[in-house]
Parts: C-alpha cells; structure tokens; sequence
C-alpha cells in the first residue's frame, strides 16, 4: 500500500516538476518583452550613468531583469555620494545592482556613456574625495 502511494506521490511531484519548468518558461518571456517594451535591452553591455539624488553610478551592465516596478541593472559599479559638508564618498563595487529607477523614466534617468567618459568620470570622484583629505 505504502509503495503505491509514493509511486503516485512521485509521478505527481514530476508532472508538477515539468508544470513548474513551463510556468518559468513563459514568465521568463513576458519579463522579456517588458525588456523589450521599455527599450531596457539597449543599455545591456553599456557603461551607464544615473544620478538619483545626491548619488551618481556609474556602471558597466552585464546583466538586466525584470522586477514589477523597473528594470534591476547589474555589473560592476562606482557610486559617488555628495554630502553638503564635504563628506563626499567614493564606493566600488564588482557587482552590484540598480533598481531604484521606473520603467517609465528609464530615458530621463539613464545616459549611456563610453567607456572614456566613465573613467573619467571615475577619476574626478576619485580626485574630488580625496582633495578633502
């Protein structure tokens, strides 16, 4: 009897398995075509600069998901704080990721830059910082 039940229980747990593999399947296209909605895809394997407040990134995106609100961007980043009182800060990253910016203020919050604009960029914050030391 026991063994009967666990057959059923594990052909049940595999033709759930293979349900599970299709939901992912067709969750995976529709964050996709979000992507592609928004025109996100564009800033793939980009050197990208925000600016959200007092803080400015700038980041290489390696990779780009969908998340309900916005696109989240990974990839190494360099994130530059700049306080009213000088404590500026300069904080490196290998991997990191930015999700605070809507689908729908992707163009007005995004600039893709070159590679020689980020380290630039990079080098003033770097230079700046450590003027107040």
């Amino acid at each position: 009897m026991c063994s009967s039940i666990t057959e059923k229980q594990d052909k049940l747990r595999k033709q759930r398995d293979e349900l599970q593999k299709e939901v992912n399947a067709i969750q995976n296209r529709i964050d996709e075509l979000e992507i592609e909605k928004y025109n996100a895809d564009k800033y793939l394997n980009c050197y990208i600069k925000t600016e959200i407040g007092n803080t400015i990134n700038i980041m290489y995106v390696k990779k780009i998901t969908r998340l309900s609100s916005g696109p989240k961007f990974t990839g190494p980043v360099v994130e530059y704080h700049s306080y009213l009182k000088g404590n500026n800060i300069v904080s490196l990253y290998t991997e990191y990721s930015i999700s605070s910016i809507p689908w729908k203020n992707l163009g007005s919050r995004i600039t893709i830059i070159t590679k020689e604009e980020a380290v630039k960029l990079v080098n003033k914050y770097i230079e700046f910082v450590n003027f107040f030391k």
